[in-house]
């Protein structure tokens, strides 16, 4: 075999082969088509009985419609007749709000004047408060003097009576300090005098002798002694007193006394120790 030969070999070989695909591709083409065909129609059935159906819905939703429209047209109706009694109402009610709001203003007012009133009474309040709690403290301290005035007299009526006891005691006692005056001698002295001039009875001892030559004594005031009385000195001894002399009380304290020696009527020397008294029976 030539050349040639081989070359048409070939060529009647892809040929073939070209038909035969060729072939293939016109078989799967017409089956293809054969299904979609087949489909074609099934989708058409489908399609026509979803359109009775459509046409069956839309026919009642026409009837649903009709229905709505009218009933719609009812409630539009009623909502008229309501809208319009709700005007009326709205305006009655405006009308009431006017006059509630005229009353609203004429209570503001009066609330404004009311306030006024309660802010004056306020003011009134509180000075009265302060005036009465300036009366309370005034009745306190009134009561308080009260009670004191009280104890002050319930105090001067005990002082009173005690006083009249001892003016009674005194009385009695003046009398007979006055016979018992002229009993010793001493009518023509007062009282008074009687105990200027008369030391009470008493003895105490020298406690200090003085630079000065002055003497101070335990006793004083609280025992009688007074400025210008007279005292004795003595020195007790075993046997007997010794008379030293005689002091006169320059100065008196409640329970001391300060005296200066007589000159003229010195016996002897005064030392600490020594007695004074206001008589001189011991010596």
């Amino acid at each position: 075999m030539n050349t040639i030969g081989k070359i048409l070999v070939g060529v009647i070989f892809v040929a073939s082969i070209m038909l035969m695909s060729l072939s293939v591709v016109l078989y799967s083409t017409q089956h293809h088509w054969k299904n979609r065909a087949e489909q074609t129609q099934l989708d058409l059935k489908n399609v026509q009985n979803e359109n009775s159906k459509l046409n069956t819905l839309i026919s009642e939703l026409e009837t649903q419609k009709t229905e709505l429209e009218t009933s719609l047209q009812s409630q539009i109706a009623e909502l008229t007749d309501k809208n319009q009694s709700l005007k009326e109402e709205i305006a009655t009610l405006k009308s009431e709000v006017d006059g509630y709001r005229d009353q609203a203003d004429n209570a503001v007012k009066d609330a404004t004047a009311t306030q006024e009133n309660m802010k004056n009474l306020s003011v009134d309040v509180k000075k009265l408060r302060a005036d009465l709690a300036e009366a309370q403290a005034s009745r306190v301290k009134l009561l308080e003097q009260v009670s004191k005035a009280n104890d002050a007299a319930r105090t001067l009526a005990l002082e009173l009576a005690t006083l009249k006891s001892t003016s009674d005691q005194l009385s009695k006692d003046l009398a007979a300090s006055s016979y018992l005056l002229v009993q010793l001698g001493y009518g023509d002295l007062k009282p008074d005098e009687y105990m200027k001039n008369v030391p009470p009875r008493i003895r105490g001892t020298v406690t200090e002798i003085r630079p000065n030559g002055l003497v101070e004594i335990n006793v004083g005031r609280d025992d009688g002694l007074l400025q210008g009385h007279k005292l004795h000195v003595i020195r007790s001894g075993e046997d007997e007193a010794s008379y030293l002399g005689q002091i006169e009380i320059l100065d008196v304290n409640p329970n001391k006394a300060i005296g200066k020696i007589i000159p003229e009527l010195r016996k002897g020397t005064i030392v600490q120790g020594d007695v004074v008294t206001a008589e001189n029976k011991n010596i």
